[in-house]
């Protein structure tokens, strides 16, 4: 048997394209960007969850990674940082518990006037959930309770 002629490529429909696997879009990459335009050398943090996109990103870029043991040992650092240089030092944390452990660092710059930056990211709420809505509610049922009562 003989084999045919090379075929011709045929064009993609619109749902193969639609269906073809795309990375996942982050905003990581602006957030590296927008550090290195500020002149950011260092960053201090813990990678995990919510945050692993930017500490991905950080891996092609100047700017170098420092992995503490804790959260707020990065703040702390990044304060002095800020402290010795004048440029905001910046620590990065995951979202909740990791988040509130910077707190303490943050305090301290705030206090000794330190520049900082301080970078995590939410855990998303349903919408029903949503802390906005649930404080709408609050602040609605409250004043349809004033409303309701006349004085």
């Amino acid at each position: 048997m003989e084999t045919s002629a090379k075929q011709r490529p045929t064009a993609k429909t619109a749902t193969q394209i639609a269906d073809t696997p795309r990375p996942q879009q982050t905003g990581a990459r602006p957030v590296v960007s927008a550090l290195e335009a500020q002149g950011v050398t260092h960053v201090f943090g813990i990678p995990g969850g919510n945050i692993d996109a930017v500490f991905d990103g950080l891996v092609g870029s100047k700017i170098k990674t420092v992995v503490c043991r804790h959260e707020q040992n990065a703040a702390l650092i990044a304060g002095g940082i800020g402290r010795m240089t004048g440029k905001a030092g910046v620590a990065i944390a995951t979202s909740g518990p990791g988040v509130s452990n910077l707190v303490t660092g943050l305090a301290t710059a705030n206090s000794e006037g330190d520049p900082i930056v301080a970078l995590g990211r939410a855990v998303p709420f349903p919408a029903p959930f949503s802390p906005h809505r649930q404080t709408r509610r609050l602040c609605c049922s409250a004043v349809q309770r004033h409303v309701d009562r006349p004085q």
